[in-house]
């Protein structure tokens, strides 16, 4: 029997990958990169608000309107936010939540499967890292390598309403007073305000 895996070998080999994201933002600046966890939290209850927003999402990426996001949607998803994922990390999200959460395991994302993944996402409390600062603020028209770099609140409010259709009150999310400009440290203390 010395030639068979160990119970520990075989649990190892069916547990999830992690899931790297590798995306070059500029040869100064590290990579980024994304993972799905080999053993993730349990989903906890979502609120009646998050519930609608996260059946909204669903149904908005599930283009073919078949009930299911398949990896070829959530690929034109993930892609539109400035990611990219390879076909197989693609795959190993699926699978982190496919037939796991009361679906049927067939390579496809259920509703109830991408619930699961919604409030994993809510959960998520890490701290935005010094790239995804500049790269949000260089998104929205500043210099993250001048100090003094500022954008209009208006043009931030603008971009949100056209690209991704919110409506957000950029003067009360950022707290601004009289000041209609917001600097990069502005975008960071709204980033990582817990």
């Amino acid at each position: 029997m010395s030639g068979q895996p160990s119970l520990k070998q075989r649990k190892q080999s069916v547990a999830p990958k992690k899931l790297h994201r590798r995306r070059s933002v500029s040869k100064e600046e590290a990579e980024a990169e994304w993972k799905v966890a080999a053993q993730p939290p349990p989903a906890r209850r979502l609120t009646t608000p998050e519930l609608g927003a996260a059946r909204r999402m669903f149904f908005e990426l599930d283009r073919d309107g078949s009930g299911s996001i398949e990896s070829e949607e959530l690929g034109i998803m993930l892609r539109s936010l400035g990611q990219n994922p390879t076909d197989d990390e693609l795959k190993a999200l699926i699978a982190s939540v496919d037939g796991k959460h009361g679906g049927d395991a067939d390579g496809k994302i259920q509703l109830r499967e991408f619930l699961v993944l919604y409030s994993r996402g809510l959960d998520d409390k890490s701290a935005a890292t010094d790239g995804d600062i500049n790269d949000i603020f260089s998104s929205m028209g500043g210099d993250p390598r001048a100090t003094d770099s500022r954008v209009q609140a208006e043009a931030v409010k603008s971009y949100l309403l056209s690209e991704f259709d919110l409506d957000v009150d950029v003067e009360s999310a950022f707290k601004l007073g009289m000041t209609k400009e917001l600097s990069k440290g502005d975008f960071a203390g709204l980033l990582n305000a817990s």
